[in-house]
């Protein structure tokens, strides 16, 4: 096999955190750059800033369970180190399991069906259309939970 050099050196990736609620913090890596535990730590960081920011009163009245996969950067000794700085508890996807990820699934599929067939020209251009995405899909939510989880057309 042969990879062709201009495909994957325009790719990035998306790391997303989300609640019940929607989006708290997504962030595009920079073209190339993969996630590894300094970069999460700093991430759980400016999580536990956007969810002051959004949720003030969550981080005093209640703990926050935190729930990730077992990939590399998310089961480093800096990682769990983190997350007993940060006092959340943490629930670990179990291993090897043959269920989907809920965000693989629900997030993922969804997103892969909103961005099908295009070409985005910048970065800039794929975070405009990310915050889109995402306002619009916290605006489904709520939609449903006002009319009491009922099918909506």
């Amino acid at each position: 096999m042969v990879v062709k050099p201009g495909l994957t050196a325009r790719k990035v990736l998306l790391c997303v955190r989300r609640d019940w609620q929607g989006m708290r913090y997504y962030e595009l890596l920079p073209c190339g750059q993969t996630l590894n535990s300094n970069l999460y730590c700093e991430q759980l960081d400016r999580l536990k800033e956007a969810i002051a920011q959004e949720r003030p009163t969550l981080g005093t009245r209640r703990r926050i369970v935190f729930h990730q996969d077992n990939a590399m950067p998310h089961t480093s000794a800096a990682t769990r180190q983190k997350l007993r700085e940060l006092c959340w508890e943490v629930i670990m996807r179990p291993p090897y399991s043959p269920d989907l990820a809920p965000s693989d699934y629900h997030l993922f599929l969804s997103l892969a069906n909103y961005f099908a067939g295009e070409k985005l020209a910048s970065r800039e251009a794929c975070e405009t259309r990310l915050s889109t995405f995402f306002a619009n899909r916290d605006e489904e939510r709520q939609q449903v939970i006002e009319q009491n989880s009922a099918y909506l057309t």
